[in-house]
């Protein structure tokens, strides 16, 4: 008989998922995320291998994450994943990060794609299977992934990020969760302030030794960001609470 499709795993919270002022990274949470997204399509036979030898990968077009509680370092927790029923082209992932006492610390929303590995685009032909009953619970109703660009003039300048080799994921380009770090080092967000929601919308690839020049504007309480690399394409488009 077929399973309910969730996956549950208990983590240690380490310094390093956490910033000067002891606040959870948005960083931390996507990579622990992408790594329970990863075990679960490798326990469904979707993983890296399968698609590797169909010349396809897996990639995350858009993330929303909601913070709602500030853990401690060293502070065990349970993250759990689950597929919703997949769209056209693009197939939605749930997830949330716990305490043992089932207090949520962090939500999220991943929308990902699967990829031609050899011409890099999206892969509009082959469609994924879930071997499993898909559950209709929400992380995060309504994600709204649609970003937009701010333009260079309308926005301030921030700094400029090269994209080294510690930067990349198997497939030789930036990791999504890397884009977070980015994200943080735009704001320097004083002591008293901390993120409730981050979202990105990736647009193009930014390979080893590129250059992503990151703009932002304050509008009320968010601040919108958009990373350009040095032909103008847009890298990425991002949203801060």
């Amino acid at each position: 008989m077929n399973e309910k499709l969730i996956m549950a795993r208990n983590f240690y919270l380490t310094a390093g998922c956490f910033d000067q002022y002891d606040r959870l990274k948005p960083y931390a949470v996507l990579d622990f995320f992408q790594e329970m997204a990863g075990y679960h399509a490798d326990k469904l036979n979707i993983g890296y291998t399968p698609l590797l030898k169909k010349n396809l990968a897996w990639i995350i077009v858009s993330n929303v994450i909601l913070l709602e509680r500030n853990p401690k370092p060293s502070e065990e927790v349970i993250v759990k994943t689950w597929p919703k029923a997949p769209g056209r082209i693009d197939y939605e992932r749930h997830y949330l990060m716990t305490n043992l006492n089932n207090e949520v610390i962090a939500r999220g929303v991943g929308r990902w794609c699967l990829v031609d590995i050899t011409t890099r685009t999206i892969n509009r032909h082959m469609k994924v299977e879930y071997p499993g009953i898909v559950i209709d619970d929400n992380a995060i109703i309504n994600p709204s992934f649609r970003l937009h660009a701010i333009t260079k003039e309308e926005s301030i300048f921030t700094y400029q990020h090269i994209v080294r080799e510690s930067d990349l994921d198997h497939y030789h380009h930036t990791n999504n969760a890397k884009y977070a770090e980015m994200v943080l080092n735009a704001l320097c967000l004083p002591e008293n302030k901390w993120i409730k929601k981050y979202a990105i919308t990736h647009v193009n690839e930014a390979p080893v030794g590129s250059t992503i020049d990151i703009y932002k504007k304050e509008v009320d309480n968010q601040i919108l960001l958009t990373g350009y690399l040095s032909d103008d394409r847009i890298c990425f488009n991002a949203l801060v609470e």
